[in-house]
């Protein structure tokens, strides 16, 4: 699979682009953009090494029954915490560079792309959290159900998870790689401190030292967005207060509905009927306080996505 989608995007590249290089070679250009797209590789490396890492001392640590749900929660969390917002942190980064001299603006746009993402998935994994049992079991059979509560701290960090990148691309676009990359061996160094600590509590200790270290690792990419595009880390926190009060309500809401029924032995709503459910009371309450992100996502589309 990961060979022919390497084909493929090649393939593609090469057909839209239609550019070929040539058998040229200019070491200005070369000491140019390696002093910058160099950093940005070996902060990406330092990450994937501390990623596996983290997944041997799992595998060293604990059973095979263990790593196994620890693997079935873990690729499922990547697809809504990770895979999903990397879509518009792709579609945004060129568009920052082209505005990266017009740090006003460019604070403005990191903004609005805060609030489009917290506005899908903060209320998809908190819906996640809300029907992780029952969702494993439909998707993946009952001998996959324990790994549900290991599902649930993911999905705890996702919310964090999908904010670092549309931080930190933001701040790769005004050219200060070198500063992600020095910030780096801080983030992935706490996370290795913090695995070390929790495996003494157990699977459930290493789960929250990876949701802990996910906040870290937001925070520090908020800071130097703060710095050094000019989004206020004060800002950005309250941009997404209105978004996590949706989501708690209308978890309350569906939650009520089925503690009520499970009190008075009633049928319990099903997996279908509490996601329906959570959708519509969320839905409504961004329409009816007239979230600022409804403006926002028009603002995207016409002057990004469109053009």
């Amino acid at each position: 699979m990961q060979v022919c989608n390497m084909a493929v995007c090649a393939v593609c590249y090469n057909l839209f682009t239609r550019w070929h290089p040539g058998l040229v070679f200019s070491r200005e250009s070369f000491k140019q953009l390696f002093g910058y797209g160099g950093y940005l590789l070996m902060a990406t490396v330092f990450q994937e090494a501390c990623k596996n890492v983290q997944t041997l001392i799992i595998g060293r640590r604990f059973s095979p029954v263990q790593v196994g749900l620890y693997g079935q929660a873990h690729k499922l969390d990547q697809i809504n915490s990770y895979a999903i917002p990397q879509v518009l942190v792709q579609v945004m980064f060129p568009f920052y560079s082209r505005i990266q001299s017009d740090k006003e603006r460019l604070a403005l746009v990191l903004g609005k792309c805060v609030r489009i993402i917290a506005l899908f998935i903060f209320p998809l994994l908190t819906l996640l959290i809300i029907v992780a049992e029952p969702l494993i079991v439909f998707l993946f059979d009952e001998q996959w159900r324990e790994c549900a509560p290991y599902f649930r701290i993911l999905c705890i960090g996702g919310l964090f998870t999908s904010l670092q990148n549309i931080n930190f691309y933001a701040v790769a676009a005004r050219g200060h790689s070198r500063v992600l990359f020095q910030w780096s061996f801080y983030k992935w160094g706490s996370l290795l401190v913090l695995l070390l600590c929790g495996m003494n509590f157990g699977m459930f200790g290493i789960m929250w030292a990876m949701a802990i270290s996910n906040a870290n690792i937001f925070v520090v990419n908020a800071l130097l967005s703060n710095r050094y595009v000019g989004y206020p880390f004060g800002c950005q926190i309250r941009s997404l207060l209105p978004f996590v009060g949706a989501c708690l309500l209308a978890a309350f809401v569906v939650m009520g509905v089925y503690f009520k029924n499970l009190y008075n032995n009633a049928e319990t709503p099903g997996l279908w009927s509490m996601s329906v459910c959570f959708v519509a009371v969320y839905i409504i309450i961004v329409f009816v306080f007239r979230f600022r992100v409804l403006t926002d996502i028009r603002y995207i589309y016409q002057t990004v996505i469109k053009r």
